[in-house]
């Protein structure tokens, strides 16, 4: 009698995956690290899939062909998409029983790869080019904050609980809401006041 196991299931659910489900995840993975000023971004798969020692190679190629042996013919097809809109792929490894397994894969576009697409064939993913701009835009916010680091650490140093950074860039300003984020998702709290001339922001920790 044949016992229908967890791994006979997973094996069955990664089989299952559409084109579509592996670039949504992709898409998603791609979004979150551009819009925190991230170049790359790693699509973990269902399960880690072992490898066989000699197979190793970190491109885009190595991640086609070893998908399509396994039967996962929607993870390959959705690494081509990616390499169509300009992105480079590589494999994201993981220690195994056989020595290492490919448990997801890394998308980059810090190194923009030119593509070129007919007008009657449009991209599946989102181009390498747009998701350069959105990390290069948030990479002026992230520099702001950087230079925030030593005002914060000198009134940290006198025992303040916050310090006040004022800018000409107008309250109603996106560049506030950005700036913002950032600090808060490093754990501080943040007031913004509006003025004649510009801003201020009040940093709380």
């Amino acid at each position: 009698m044949t016992i229908f196991d967890a791994q006979a299931a997973r094996a069955l659910a990664r089989r299952s995956l559409s084109l579509g489900d592996c670039l949504a995840a992709m898409k998603r993975a791609v979004l979150h690290a551009a819009q925190v000023g991230e170049f790359e971004a790693m699509i973990g798969l269902p399960e880690a899939l072992p490898m066989a020692a000699g197979q190793s190679t970190n491109n885009a190629a190595f991640l086609i062909d070893f998908f399509s042996q396994l039967g996962v013919d929607a993870w390959a097809d959705a690494v081509r998409h990616a390499e169509r809109a300009g992105y480079a792929a590589r494999p994201a490894w993981r220690s195994a029983a056989t020595g290492a397994a490919v448990e997801g894969l890394w998308l980059s576009w810090y190194l923009l790869e030119t593509t070129e697409f007919s007008n009657d064939v449009p991209p599946l993913l989102m181009p390498a080019t747009v998701a350069y701009a959105m990390s290069q835009a948030e990479q002026v916010h992230q520099r702001w904050v950087e230079g925030l680091k030593e005002s914060i650490r000198k009134a940290a140093l006198q025992g303040k609980p916050s310090v006040s950074v004022h800018d000409g860039v107008a309250a109603t300003d996106l560049a506030w809401s950005k700036r913002r984020e950032i600090l808060q998702r490093a754990g501080f709290n943040t007031e913004l006041l509006a003025g004649d001339r510009g801003a201020t922001l009040v940093i709380a920790w």
